[in-house]
């Protein structure tokens, strides 16, 4: 076909690849002239592409490798170098308790509570935990007070809406006809004021590895007990403050709340700071008449809901006497005479008197059978400070 030059300045007669090459630049088209469906696929590069903007980004994507996807976290043992606000480091120091960081414009915030409670995080306070609904188990606390601000490990359980720290296990056996040691010279003194102290402990907190006990003493001022739990476990590394292990009458876990009497604040008062390691021996239930430590029956018992029997607590000492024969809740309802324990330890003469028990709750001479501390009967102590 002939090539014609129109007057009207068309020009016809030119088939498809006539023209030679280079000879239409990107002013010779015109604008818009080019339409998607005159592109073929994958004739666009990627040096092509210098911009797409988000509104673009519409629907499932692709799958996108990860080498591929820059500056949105920085991985390492180390903070990267002038971070900008709002930089996310992933910090892998701790190769058993990673964290996920943000820069504040000024230092590194952990951007997960989940994790609250390592090594690497330790928690500052009960509620803290109890707030990040921290699964009951070992966590990692840092006390203003203790352990020279070291962090140390500590079994943590939530009950009653409140986070709890357990501060004394033991499963030493009681052996007939034997003296009992336990639990003098261990979270008992043998002399000073009775109080409460550390014992058998693992980074000064409580040892669940090795030995028949363990107890920790805060007296710290980071921490301030608003009450305590007596319970008991079906093991050692049982969690949880609710009983798991013997449990007479559903008496367990007692509480400031089993404390009754006609006045029981200061009685109260003395038994949370006896288990927080900030106060002495203390005697409820005795006979005698109030004095310092002592409060006498009619000023506080222990007594449960749903049962008419009512029991001295013995912590330290008895009527002034330091340590004395028994530690623990008696088994006697009648004021200035005990037996054998509902919950604790005695060495006494008569030698019948003498047992470990933990989760009884009756009114004998002798300890109730099946309720032996042992391995699967685990008598147990906490705190909290909510």
């Amino acid at each position: 076909m002939a090539v014609i030059i129109n007057g009207s300045g068309t020009v016809t007669g030119i088939s498809v690849g006539g023209l030679p090459d280079g000879s239409v630049d990107a002013d010779t088209l015109a604008a818009n002239s080019v339409t998607a469906a005159k592109i073929v696929d994958g004739t666009i590069v990627d040096a092509e592409v210098t911009a797409l903007a988000a509104s673009k980004l519409t629907g499932a994507l692709p799958a996108i490798s990860a080498a591929n996807l820059t500056d949105i976290a920085h991985v390492a043992t180390s903070a990267p170098g002038t971070p900008a606000t709002g930089k996310l480091w992933y910090d892998t120091t701790d190769a058993g308790a990673k964290l996920l960081k943000i820069y504040n414009g000024s230092a590194w915030d952990v951007v997960s509570n989940a994790l609250l409670g390592t090594v690497s995080n330790p928690a500052n306070t009960l509620q803290d935990l109890y707030n990040a609904n921290t699964p009951n188990g070992i966590i990692y606390m840092q006390v203003t007070g203790y352990n020279s601000g070291a962090a140390f490990p500590v079994r943590y359980a939530s009950f009653a809406s409140k986070g709890w720290i357990e501060i004394l296990y033991s499963k030493a056996a009681y052996t007939a006809g034997a003296t009992v040691n336990h639990p003098w010279g261990e979270w008992v003194p043998t002399s000073g004021d009775g109080g409460f102290i550390s014992h058998n402990t693992s980074s000064a907190g409580i040892n669940y590895a090795s030995g028949d006990s363990s107890s920790i003493r805060l007296n710290a001022s980071g921490f301030v007990a608003t009450d305590f739990a007596l319970t008991t476990k079906s093991s050692v590394t049982a969690d949880g403050v609710a009983a798991t292990g013997s449990n007479q009458a559903s008496a367990y876990p007692l509480t400031k709340a089993s404390i009754l009497g006609n006045s029981t604040a200061s009685a109260i008062t003395k038994v949370i700071d006896y288990f927080d390691g900030s106060g002495t021996y203390v005697h409820i239930g005795s006979l005698n008449a109030t004095s310092g430590a002592v409060f006498n029956d009619s000023d506080a018992h222990f007594r449960v809901a749903g049962s008419t029997l009512h029991f001295e607590g013995m912590f330290g000492g008895r009527d002034g006497t330091i340590p004395g024969t028994e530690w623990g809740i008696d088994g006697n309802e009648n004021p200035g005479s005990t037996h054998g324990n509902n919950w604790g330890y005695r060495s006494a003469s008569p030698q019948n008197y003498s047992g470990a028990s933990a989760g009884a709750w009756h009114h004998s001479e002798i300890q109730k059978a099946g309720y032996e501390i042992d391995s699967g009967n685990v008598m147990s102590a906490w705190i909290t400070s909510m």
